[in-house]
């Protein structure tokens, strides 16, 4: 009767530490995983932080080109293209230090820090460049009602407005995108930790 228990007992401590092992690789296989989605979304992040910036640099030479050719003042196109510029380093300096290698190597604390760091950034970005792109709008009306050819102001200032409009809409789709990511990322981060608690 004592063997038997025994044995029972063995039993039991094997199906136990099978069960143990099991539970040890799916713990490793989820934090696997979440750290392969970790990294696909911070690819994402700085894919479109790059799109914007060469979409920026691109539109600096055109921007200038467009506005000398129709004779918009010379201040004007200057102020478009440092506009641009200045856009173009304020996204790369929100993205420095936030790409999938450097943070795979740092604590999901660190981590989680720099990500809100991010994301603050990109909310404080909007209260410089809303106002700011609301001047220039207003600067480019001006600047629309003085060409030389009157019969292309309405249509210039229209195709310009209405660009300004789409423009405005991609902006506030792009912002909710990565905010949308960011928060993805956080979630992602607090689900490691609770593994690893």
């Amino acid at each position: 009767m004592e063997d038997l228990i025994l044995t029972e007992m063995d039993e039991m401590k094997q199906q136990i530490a099978l069960l143990k092992k099991k539970l040890d690789s799916q713990t490793i296989v989820n934090e696997r995983l979440m750290d392969r989605a970790m990294r696909s979304n911070l690819s994402v992040l700085n894919r479109r932080a790059w799109v914007l910036g060469s979409m920026g640099v691109l539109a600096m030479p055109y921007c200038w080109w467009v506005f000398t050719k129709f004779h918009f003042s010379t201040a004007f196109a200057a102020a478009t293209v440092v506009f641009l510029a200045i856009s173009i380093v304020a996204t790369w300096l929100q993205h420095r230090g936030v790409t999938p290698s450097e943070l795979m190597r740092l604590d999901l604390l660190t981590v989680a820090a720099r990500m809100q760091r991010l994301r603050k950034n990109y909310l404080d970005w909007l209260k410089f460049s809303i106002p700011a792109l609301l001047c220039w709008l207003c600067w480019f009306v001006v600047e629309g009602l003085r060409m030389d050819d009157n019969s292309l102001i309405v249509p210039f200032v229209v195709g310009g407005s209405v660009g300004a409009a789409v423009g405005a809409a991609v902006g506030v789709a792009y912002l909710r995108r990565t905010l949308r990511t960011i928060r993805e990322v956080l979630r992602q981060i607090e689900e490691l930790r609770e593994m690893e608690r």
